[in-house]
């Protein structure tokens, strides 16, 4: 779609992020070449004399937009967030006020999610990462220690599009693909079996969780389940991190049942410096971008620069 935008059509604001700054950059690039009138920085230090211009805020689920900075903005039309999920922004408001609200185009990016899943379970069976600190640091290493992922049970916690395309790919493995999923009409296939959470967790040797992150998935695992989970068995979470009690986390990886997880993201992020989950050994943490790759950006910064130009001449945006 091809646009041209004048300044005086109003401001697009975005955001500055830890984790997608250079993606933010490019779509600012790419709007600036556009014609759009572009700034960046946290939306409470817009300044006063611009609010009544911005028409578009570009965000992330890092920086939570709702009616404090609706009231802020009485121009804004449209809330666009480049990637998936839009549990930062407070929807029903936005409704209320007629105000866009848009994310990334999922495209290629369930696949490089999934693809990045399956690499963190392997990783984990197969103790990637102590071995490899093993070689750095000259220590030796105990043979015959990992597992092989053929024949486990993985267990999907989510049924959207990143469980949808690990199926197959979990399926080569030849493994048993157990799908819990807090909405009522999913249609589960084999070679997957849908079975309630509380079964996923006693019978998986690795959970996976994809669910999105609502009002009622929140802390969806928590003391209870954590601790219903299969002795030596793994998590790995690629989804949202308040999914997760990470209080009940802790204790789960130092007291059991659990042998380890493997987490991209968290509760708090960026992940504080001296936030216990960093000195566990049965802990691998990565910065909430394993699977956003390069195939990945492109689209995502196309579908962001289509959406607010979209908002920015008062048509609707895509909808992911």
């Amino acid at each position: 779609m091809s646009h041209q935008v004048m300044g005086s059509k109003g401001l697009v604001w975005i955001v500055r992020d830890v984790v997608h700054d250079p993606l933010l950059a490019q779509i600012s690039a790419d709007l600036s070449a556009a014609g759009a009138t572009v700034q960046r920085g946290a939306f409470a230090d817009v300044p006063p004399e611009q609010r009544d211009f911005v028409k578009v805020l570009l965000t992330t689920i890092r920086h939570p937009v709702g009616p404090t900075e609706f009231d802020l903005m009485p121009a804004l039309q449209g809330v666009v967030v480049p990637t998936s999920g839009l549990e930062s922004v407070d929807t029903e408001s936005a409704r209320q006020r007629s105000i866009e609200v848009a994310s990334g185009t999922p495209g290629p990016s369930a696949v490089s999610m999934a693809e990045a899943t399956i690499m963190l379970v392997l990783a984990g069976l197969y103790r990637l990462l102590p071995a490899v600190d093993a070689m750095r640091h000259l220590q030796p290493v105990e043979p015959f220690s990992a597992h092989m992922l053929q024949g486990r049970t993985v267990g999907l916690v989510g049924w959207g599009r990143i469980a949808h395309a690990m199926v197959p790919r979990l399926a080569a493995f030849d493994v048993n693909i157990l799908v819990s999923s807090s909405r009522h009409a999913v249609s589960v296939e084999a070679p997957a079996a849908q079975v309630s959470l509380d079964e996923l967790l006693s019978r998986s040797d690795v959970v996976c969780l994809t669910a999105a992150l609502r009002a009622d998935t929140r802390h969806l695992l928590a003391h209870e389940q954590l601790q219903a989970m299969k002795p030596g068995s793994i998590l790995v979470n690629t989804a949202r991190g308040a999914l997760v009690d990470e209080a009940a986390l802790l204790t789960a990886l130092q007291e059991g049942p659990m042998a380890a997880a493997l987490l991209d993201t968290f509760e708090n992020e960026p992940l504080p410096a001296d936030h216990p989950l960093r000195r566990l050994a049965n802990v691998v943490l990565t910065p909430h971008c394993i699977g956003h790759m390069q195939e990945t950006a492109q689209a995502l910064r196309v579908a962001a620069v289509d959406n607010v130009l979209r908002i920015l001449h008062r048509s609707r945006p895509k909808k992911s």
